[in-house]
């Protein structure tokens, strides 16, 4: 899958196309609305976190533009293909544009005049494919992360309508000096065989006084792995993370797997710290 590191607004390549005498240099421009998806029953809350788009033209990379954009065009006089694809930021890193592998491209054709602008919307779907362990919202009065691992059963992760990112409920942790380590994930297992062993993530919106710890708990034929992958910053606002767990889940030997989530009292000066969790998806092929 392509992965971009970038310290610049975006990166054109316009000697991939060539001109006869008559062509105008003046561009045409594509304005790239704030994007979207939409989803179908099962696949959980329409949010996302897309903040690139991979700007393909006649099957050449133009550049990755931070969204809302506007991307400048030569035109060649005929119908040209468009392919937008969804660019998100990498396990929380900024600097790492990657295309989303379940989301399926954004594809037209134009015949661009110079000095013309052309809005395209960008609502994006998962691929059919796409196969989601399981979703969770926290909308209801019980919820799928209810595994302790820490071996505290006063620490857990509970369901709050204090704050949320999406809908009415999201799952909240505290901790403090008596319960300073929360450490959950699902009840049980997921079966590898239903993993075609390509990508796999694990998405989610948080909002946290103190840091998260993402990883996944795997068993190989018999042997129990938990290992902490990603560490995501304290944020006083909602974020989406898409955290990257193939290396983990895919490799040859696991046989099932989980995510782990775990929050640690490390900010001693508060009396106690709090992290929303909210739209958890497990998603692969």
């Amino acid at each position: 899958m392509p992965i971009l590191r970038f310290g610049v607004a975006f990166i054109l390549f316009f000697s991939a196309c060539t001109f006869s005498d008559n062509d105008s240099y003046t561009p045409a421009y594509l304005l790239l609305s704030d994007p979207a998806i939409t989803v179908r029953p099962d696949e959980g809350a329409p949010v996302s976190s897309i903040q690139d788009a991979w700007v393909i033209v006649d099957g050449q990379l133009l550049g990755v533009f931070p969204l809302p954009a506007k991307v400048p065009v030569i035109p060649t006089g005929k119908e040209m293909s468009i392919q937008i694809n969804a660019g998100i930021k990498e396990n929380a890193d900024r600097n790492i544009s990657v295309e989303y592998p379940f989301y399926v491209p954004l594809k037209t054709t134009l015949n661009m005049e110079s000095g013309k602008s052309y809005t395209l919307d960008l609502n994006y779907q998962f691929k059919e494919e796409t196969y989601f362990d399981f979703t969770e919202g926290f909308e209801s009065s019980l919820h799928l992360l209810t595994f302790d691992l820490d071996g505290n059963t006063e620490s857990k992760l509970s369901i709050t309508g204090d704050d949320h990112s999406f809908g009415n409920k999201a799952g909240v942790v505290i901790v403090d000096k008596e319960n300073d380590d929360v450490e959950f994930t699902n009840e049980s297992y997921f079966n590898n065989s239903n993993n075609k062993g390509g990508n796999v993530y694990l998405e989610f919106d948080y909002k946290s006084e103190e840091a998260i710890y993402i990883g996944t708990q795997t068993n190989t034929f018999g042997a129990e792995i938990l290992q902490y992958k990603v560490v995501l910053s304290p944020t006083d606002v909602w974020k989406r993370a898409y955290i990257n767990l193939t290396d983990e889940i895919s490799s040859p030997g696991v046989v099932s797997y989980r995510p782990v989530f775990r929050v640690l009292y490390e900010k001693k000066q508060k009396e106690f710290a709090k992290a929303y969790f909210d739209n958890v998806k497990m998603v692969h092929f």
